[in-house]
């Protein structure tokens, strides 16, 4: 397995999904990725938190903001998706078809 196709693989994934939750991205990247490549039994992802703070915030019942320096971002974020999760995918997919 190539770390061009990884990379590819989650780049078309990216772009094929509007979501802007951190964590159902990697979790639909882990399971494509379980699929593309069987042998695998676990993916895993970790990176750096590189989320700011709130900068400004507003006063209640007032138009007055409150501006603040931002505390720097840290810690480690880390996601796995494994076999079981893709097969769940997969049943929870074929529920969805079934309904409609």
């Amino acid at each position: 397995m190539a770390g061009e196709q990884v990379a590819d693989l989650a780049s078309s994934v990216f772009h094929e999904l509007a979501s802007p939750s951190i964590q159902h991205l990697v979790y639909q990247i882990g399971c494509r990725m379980l699929k593309r490549f069987p042998q695998l039994q676990e993916v895993t992802f970790e990176s750096q938190n590189r989320t700011w703070d709130t900068v400004v915030e507003d006063l209640p019942e007032t138009e007055g903001k409150v501006y603040t320096e931002p505390r720097l971002p840290f810690g480690f974020q880390r996601f796995s998706v494994t076999k079981a999760d893709l097969a769940t995918q997969t049943t929870s997919n074929r529920t969805e078809t079934t309904r409609l």
